[in-house]
């Protein structure tokens, strides 16, 4: 990702522009892994960054390709101009299931977890930080009582289980299936995007998945793969 000072390369601010890098290229015969733009303002210009949503694959060395694309997308990152537009540049990888054991579990041999250990890491998106602070209560009464009720700590277990099972589908999915799928995604009410996106309630996050029946034609290749992804969830991870 790169922040350029305010120019006249501006555009508008955007959570996911999943078209090609270019404009000529197919959409179809586009190189693995696919990315999206994310363009957001931030206190000294706006940030425009190439992001893979999720893979299994190693990430540092897809990252010449993610400024190629980016280039690509916005010229003035390459441009050569001086002075500059460029005022600071960041290449980010991070974990998304690299979780202890799930937060609401309780404390065990003294130790409870939270945060990134505790699974709070969303698999789709890779937030943490706001997650955590939404749920220092439940976590507050969880040290003081040793437990959370069975139906929270279900529901937590699920939303968790639900989402990872989502992530695994976008690492088997190529680009024009991801586009048709997110537009499905967009076009639910904010309400149930949300419930997808953060807290950790299980029963809305299966309603918004659910919700996804409704555009067949779009969903549906996203979720061919689906035999293959339940049987890894479950079996490969258990018998290793």
């Amino acid at each position: 990702g790169v922040v350029l000072e305010p120019g006249e390369h501006d555009v508008p601010p955007v959570f996911m522009d999943w078209r090609p890098a270019a404009p000529d290229e197919d959409p179809a015969e586009l190189p693995d892994p696919p990315s999206f733009l994310y363009v957001q303002p931030v206190e000294d210009g706006m940030l425009y960054e190439e992001t893979i949503l999720v893979t299994r694959e190693q990430t540092r060395p897809m990252t010449d390709l993610l400024k190629r694309r980016l280039t690509a997308r916005v010229p003035a990152v390459g441009a050569g101009v001086e002075p500059s537009p460029v005022i600071t540049t960041e290449t980010v990888h991070f974990p998304v299931d690299r979780r202890v054991r799930g937060w609401y579990t309780g404390i065990r041999d003294g130790i409870a977890v939270f945060g990134a250990a505790g699974g709070m890491t969303h698999p789709a998106t890779g937030y943490s930080v706001a997650e955590s602070a939404a749920t220092v209560d439940r976590m507050l009464h969880l040290l003081e009582h040793g437990t959370l009720p069975r139906r929270e700590r279900l529901s937590a277990a699920l939303a968790h289980r639900l989402r990872l099972f989502g992530a695994e589908l976008v690492t088997v999915s190529d680009g024009p299936t991801l586009r048709r799928f997110f537009d499905a995604f967009f076009d639910l009410p904010p309400r149930l995007q949300s419930s997808y996106l953060a807290g950790q309630h299980g029963g809305r996050v299966a309603v918004t998945m659910l919700s996804l029946a409704r555009y067949p034609r779009r969903v549906l290749p996203f979720l061919r793969p689906l035999p293959g992804v339940l049987r890894d969830m479950f079996f490969a991870r258990r018998s290793s």
